[in-house]
């Protein structure tokens, strides 16, 4: 007589160890989902710290390189601004280049 998990562990048809096996089908049943949860859990967390570190570590390099970029602009405007400066020459706009 095999009517499967679903069925009534109390029920007075089934012997005492069909009820037992039953049991031990539901607990099996519970840990296995219950370590299919935190396996995924522990997946997704895992995942997430390496691509958001990845992300981190693209996002400083790009930013870094693009800082010393608008750096090099910047100070050659504020250079060529003080130069003018310095020799009464028409700035043509510099300042609204140059914050």
């Amino acid at each position: 007589m095999n009517r499967g998990i679903i069925d009534d562990v109390w029920d007075d048809e089934n012997s005492e160890f069909e009820s037992e096996r039953m049991i031990a089908a539901q607990s099996l049943a519970k840990l296995e989902n219950a370590f299919s949860n935190a396996g995924y859990k522990y997946g997704v967390d895992a995942s997430k710290t390496d691509h958001m570190q990845d992300g981190f570590d693209q996002g400083i390099e790009l930013g870094l390189q693009r800082g010393k970029e608008i750096g090099v602009v910047l100070g050659a405007l504020v250079a060529q601004r003080e130069i003018r400066r310095k020799l009464h020459l028409p700035e043509e706009n510099i300042d609204s280049l140059v914050m």
